[in-house]
């Protein structure tokens, strides 16, 4: 294991806890451009979760009123 494992392993737990820690503050593209940055990052290291780890995760960090109508599309997708 070499340093730049290490490094690897960093750069993707920061990614995902940044993931969680991720809230819409502004439009839902610029939300949605972020996050999608995320889980690409996320991916590259552990391609291995399910997608409904990630549209759950997206919802939950919408916000309230957007979430709401967003689910009510229940969207089978990322995408």
């Amino acid at each position: 294991r070499g340093l730049g494992d290490v490094y690897k392993r960093q750069e993707y737990r920061e990614a995902m806890d940044d993931l969680l820690d991720l809230k819409q503050r502004g439009s839902v593209e610029d939300y949605a451009t972020q996050f999608e940055e995320l889980y690409y990052q996320i991916n590259m290291h552990h391609s291995g979760y399910d997608p409904v780890f990630f549209i759950s995760q997206f919802f939950n960090g919408l916000k309230h009123d957007i979430r709401l109508v967003v689910q009510t599309q229940v969207p089978s997708t990322l995408h």
